[in-house]
């Protein structure tokens, strides 16, 4: 009966406040798992159901970033079930994330420890959530502007060292504040032509500096779209070239059975790979050939389209034979059914550990650049391989492992895509005070705009229709 009475008070508690509860970490990714309880009633829920170690704590009168050890309990008093050991910190509005009151519970990371500990918060009050909602809690409160959001969701689901590193240093406002000074500086040309206090040239050199700093930002996020969204790499080539061999070197496991029949591999299989830092989605399919066997044309076909929809593609040839005059004539990258306007194809010459026969030099004219020579068993030539995955990021990877300092980088296409649109208006601007000598305020307000949504979001007043689309929101299953 008391049981009873306790549940029917606590669910008119959660009708009356908004406190609510959301798993921060990915379920079953790591040995803790994080739940942030955020509201006006975020103490009161959580002391409910936490009992410290030490016992006697005045867990609801802590102060800001003060740790609590002990165990979380089943709603229902002292004598309840323990639940899970957990650290609690506190955070009081003026220091939180959300801009409200946070208890920060962090227990241990399985999936079935996580929703429990997470339903026991939920019984004693709190209501559950999802990333957009809590996060936007932040947004309104001015604790965060969209970037932020943005960062810290892929920090959650950042894949590598170097993306998590990249992650935490637009979240701490890096990339923000380069915006903003933009946007100031956009300003100060405004005015300055307002007022008539800048000469012809200056205005000009203020307009290419803003422009620079566009360009600067748009060439930043071929690498913090790499980062975010990692490209997927697919191994192309005729049956038994050693397609399947490179796959399990790269990952340095055998993930697919190799075979020295043409054929083995009918399916397709992906995992991730990181080379440098840089997460990639590394794709083994069937060989391309004509083949009158049933399953290997389904095989076959379905290779052609992953290589379609890869963003790079590694050609392989076995360098151990030189090919016939009709293998030459249909080797070229529109003949393999790839697109060299979408994708970069890297020639790779396998197996040098057995000589090479190929025409190696016929081959680079083909594809008018340098081929990579490996031997995929012996592991021999990688280094160049993962040397031109990575080229176009060599400058990025390079200040990462070099430098301490924060860089700007770009890293959704909501960003790109506002400041492609930022920057093609203010080339325009340039391009009429270069010939006209009369700079157009409004044109520059516009890149302004755009600026403003980038950092704050459409209309500067964030919906939950554009948080949604800010974030991916986290659905937590039983």
């Amino acid at each position: 009966m008391q049981q009873e009475r306790l549940r029917v008070q606590l669910k008119a508690q959660r009708m009356r406040n908004d406190t609510i509860a959301v798993i921060t970490t990915p379920l079953g990714e790591g040995g803790i798992g994080v739940i942030q309880v955020s509201g006006p009633d975020a103490l009161e829920t959580v002391g409910r159901v936490f009992r410290g170690k030490k016992g006697g704590e005045d867990f609801c009168g802590a102060s800001s970033g003060e740790l609590f050890y002990g165990i979380v309990m089943a709603a229902g008093g002292a004598a309840s079930t323990p639940i899970d050991e957990a650290i609690v910190c506190v955070w009081r509005s003026e220091d939180s994330l959300t801009g409200e009151d946070l208890v920060e519970i962090n227990c241990h990371g399985g999936p079935r420890a996580v929703r429990n500990t997470l339903d026991t918060v939920i019984e004693a009050g709190a209501r559950e959530a999802g990333w957009a909602e809590f996060l936007g809690r932040g947004l309104r409160n001015n604790r965060m502007d969209c970037v932020q959001v943005e960062a810290q969701e892929a920090l959650t689901r950042a894949k590598t060292r170097l993306s998590a590193r990249v992650f935490l240093v637009q979240y701490q406002r890096t990339l923000s504040q380069r915006i903003s000074q933009l946007e100031a500086d956009i300003d100060a040309i405004a005015d300055n032509v307002h007022t008539g206090g800048l000469p012809h040239k200056d205005v000009l050199n203020k307009l290419a500096l803003l422009l620079e700093g566009l360009d600067e930002l748009m060439d930043s996020s071929v690498f913090g779209l790499a980062l975010s969204s990692p490209q997927r790499v697919s191994i192309a080539g005729a049956p038994n070239v050693g397609k399947s061999t490179l796959f399990n070197t790269l990952l340095k496991e055998e993930r697919v059975i190799v075979h020295h029949l043409p054929g083995t591999t009918r399916d397709y299989i992906s995992e991730y790979l990181s080379v440098r830092g840089i997460p990639f989605e590394l794709v083994d399919s069937a060989g391309l050939r004509e083949t009158h066997d049933h399953v290997e044309k389904k095989g076959v076909e379905r290779a052609h389209e992953v290589h379609k929809h890869a963003d790079k593609v590694i050609l392989m040839l076995d360098g151990s034979r030189d090919l016939c005059d009709k293998e030459w004539m249909s080797m070229s990258i529109r003949n393999l059914g790839l697109d060299p306007d979408k994708k970069q194809v890297i020639p790779v010459v396998n197996k040098i550990d057995l000589g090479v026969a190929l025409d190696t030099a016929r081959l680079e004219a083909v594809f008018g650049g340098p081929v990579c020579h490996i031997s995929a068993l012996k592991g021999l030539g990688l280094e160049s391989l993962e040397k031109l995955l990575v080229r176009e990021f060599q400058p990025y990877i390079d200040y990462y492992e070099t430098n301490c300092g924060p860089k700007p980088v770009v890293f959704t296409e909501r960003q790109q895509l506002l400041l492609s649109q930022a920057r093609d208006v203010a080339g325009e601007a340039l391009g009429t005070f270069t010939h006209t000598r009369a700079l157009d305020v409004e044109t520059l307000g516009l890149v302004r705009d755009k600026l403003r949504e980038f950092r704050h979001g459409p209309g500067h007043n964030v919906s939950k229709e554009t948080l949604q689309k800010v974030v991916h929101t986290t659905e937590v299953k039983d």
